[in-house]
């Protein structure tokens, strides 16, 4: 396995915009109960972003639970947001694997309110994992990234870079249990092999901390760019702490493209191996060619 590199690069001008989907609007009203003309009861709110609010619903003819992902009314009729929303279910539906979420129904109310209904995921994600109880065991840590590299090795093979893993976006599924697994969430900037980006020149979407740098500098990607996410997220796990992570958005890129990471060995010496730290590192590269080349790699 080659050695990782500590050589910092050069710095690299700053992307335009920061990011495009996703910020955060907890301020934006909601309302719960029976969406106009639909099955569906909203229950309570799970989540809000820039475009659109998911909520814990229930389906009355089915009697089931669904995370349902509903456009903010202002964004109903914007051609962007409604092609956003088209294009995450339409990504998932050709997805057929048990640690991706499925969808289930895309549709309108009568009021006017686009939606996708999504497979609901009774569980932590990983954020709750590593606030909670990381750093956790070489073994676990490893298990659990495991699970996700098959899902994201499924969602390659279709085509598709989800361009946002992170822990928020990783599902733990039968926690604490010898099942335990994850489930891979929130295909909303993700990209198919046919799809344009969804992004204007110079605009960058992801999440600091866990971007690619390719990625964050408005280049093509392919699943490296996941894969870097994954180790950066099993980096946290490992470590109990993120490498770069910083309170301004763009501090934190820049110490992702400037500081080499301490590798998790010297971190948890004794409990993190030398072997499992390179692992990481070089998952972790600047570089994507310096990098495994597929999951199925990291994986092993």
């Amino acid at each position: 396995m080659p050695e990782a590199t500590s050589t910092a690069p050069p710095p690299v001008p700053r992307p335009t915009t920061w990011p495009l989907f996703g910020s955060p609007t907890p301020s934006r009203p909601f309302g719960l109960g029976r969406l106009k003309g639909t099955p569906y009861v909203l229950e309570s709110i799970l989540g809000a972003g820039g475009m659109a609010g998911v909520y814990r619903a229930r389906h009355l003819g089915l009697d089931r639970h669904v995370a349902l992902k509903v456009l903010h009314p202002d964004g109903a009729n914007d051609i962007a947001a409604l092609e956003w929303l088209h294009r995450e279910a339409r990504l998932l539906a050709r997805l057929k694997h048990p640690g991706v979420l499925q969808v289930h129904d895309l549709g309108i109310s009568d009021d006017g309110r686009p939606f996708v209904a999504l497979e609901y995921v009774d569980g932590p994600d990983l954020q709750t994992l590593v606030d909670d109880e990381a750093p956790l065991s070489a073994a676990r840590a490893v298990r659990l990234i495991a699970t996700c590299c098959e899902a994201l090795a499924a969602v390659h093979a279709a085509g598709i870079v989800h361009r946002d893993v992170k822990p928020e976006n990783i599902a733990l599924v039968d926690a604490w249990t010898r099942d335990e697994r994850t489930m891979l969430l929130d295909f909303g900037i993700a990209i198919g092999p046919d799809d344009p980006p969804l992004t204007g020149e110079g605009m960058t979407v992801g999440t600091p901390g866990f971007v690619a740098p390719e990625q964050a500098m408005g280049e093509a990607v392919d699943g490296r760019a996941d894969q870097y996410g994954l180790a950066m997220v099993l980096y946290q796990l490992l470590t109990g702490r993120h490498p770069y992570r910083k309170g301004d958005v763009l501090e934190t890129l820049e110490a992702q493209l400037s500081k080499p990471v301490k590798p998790p060995a010297e971190l948890r010496p004794g409990l993190v191996s030398e072997t499992l730290s390179g692992v990481v590192l070089r998952a972790l590269a600047l570089d994507p060619e310096d990098r495994y080349p597929d999951m199925q790699a990291f994986r092993a």
